[in-house]
C-alpha cells in the first residue's frame, strides 16, 4: 500500500513538471502581433476576433495579395503614403469591397504635428468616398489628446 502512494506522488510529481500547467485563455487580449513585416494582428473584442493588415509598403506583393484573398476578407489599414504611391492596387481594393481603414504614423508625430491627422483623413475620404471607420498608428502608440477626442480607454 505504502509502495503504491509512493508511486502515485512519484507519477503525479512527474506529470506536473512534464507538463506545467494549461495556460490561462480568460483574459482578453487587445492585440496580437504575428509578425513584424509586413504587419498583421489579430485584434479581439467582445464577441470575436479579426485579422488587420498594415499596408505601408509593398507593390506587386500586395497586388498577389489582394487577388488571392478570399472572404471573409481581413482589414487592410492602409497607409495613405503608400495609396498614393499604388493608385490601381487601391481600386482593385474598391473594386472587390475589401474593409478599410486608416494606418496613421507613430502616435508621437501626432502630438506635435495636429494637422497631420486631418490631412491624413481627407486623404482617405478622397481616394474611398467616405470617413474611414477604423485609424490605428503604426506604433499602436495613441496619444493622450487624441485617446481624449477619440474616447479610447487606455
Amino acid at each position: 500500500m505504502r509502495t503504491k502512494l509512493i508511486l502515485l506522488i512519484f507519477v503525479c510529481t512527474a506529470a506536473a513538471l512534464i507538463f506545467p500547467g494549461i495556460p490561462n485563455t480568460d483574459s482578453l487580449k487587445s492585440v496580437f502581433r504575428l509578425t513584424d513585416e509586413p504587419h498583421e494582428v489579430i485584434v479581439r473584442g467582445m464577441s470575436g476576433s479579426a485579422l488587420t493588415i498594415n499596408i505601408s509598403f509593398g507593390d506587386e506583393e500586395v497586388e498577389q495579395l489582394i487577388r488571392e484573398l478570399k472572404a471573409p476578407y481581413p482589414l487592410l489599414l492602409l497607409d495613405m503614403d503608400w495609396a498614393d504611391r499604388f493608385p490601381e492596387i487601391v481600386e482593385m481594393i474598391k473594386k472587390r469591397n475589401i474593409p478599410t481603414g486608416l494606418l496613421g504614423h507613430a502616435g508621437s508625430e501626432y502630438e506635435q504635428n495636429t494637422p497631420l491627422l486631418i490631412g491624413q483623413l481627407e486623404k482617405y475620404e478622397e481616394l474611398f468616398g467616405s470617413k474611414p471607420l477604423w485609424f490605428r498608428t503604426s506604433d499602436e502608440f495613441f496619444p493622450t489628446l487624441y485617446a481624449m477626442l477619440f474616447g479610447i480607454q487606455k
